[in-house]
């Protein structure tokens, strides 16, 4: 299992294309994505409702990507933690 964690904060604009390209990766063994998030605007709506297979960690109030990472990880099932902004692309490999 691997699991994939994304801090986020505001990222409404930029959080469905970096899902996007994480659920269409070659890669077809088992993963998790979690999100580990702090916004005030509409990013947890957007992932609720475009991806519903994210787990979301939410935070009350705006909190550093170092923190909403170790706290991903906490809860995380993966033997592999992958790492990446919700501003960021993966490529497909």
């Amino acid at each position: 299992m691997i699991s994939i964690i994304i801090p986020s904060y505001n990222s409404a604009s930029t959080i469905e294309k970096c899902l996007d390209a994480l659920f269409n990766q070659t890669y077809s063994g088992p993963y998790e994505v979690i999100l580990a998030d702090s916004s005030e605007d509409n990013t947890q709506k957007i992932v609720r409702k475009e991806f519903p297979q994210v787990t979301i960690i939410s935070f009350d109030t705006k909190t550093d990507p170092g923190t909403a990472r170790n706290e991903a990880i906490k809860k995380s099932s993966g033997e592999l933690l992958l790492l990446i902004d919700s501003d960021c692309v993966a490529e497909p490999d």
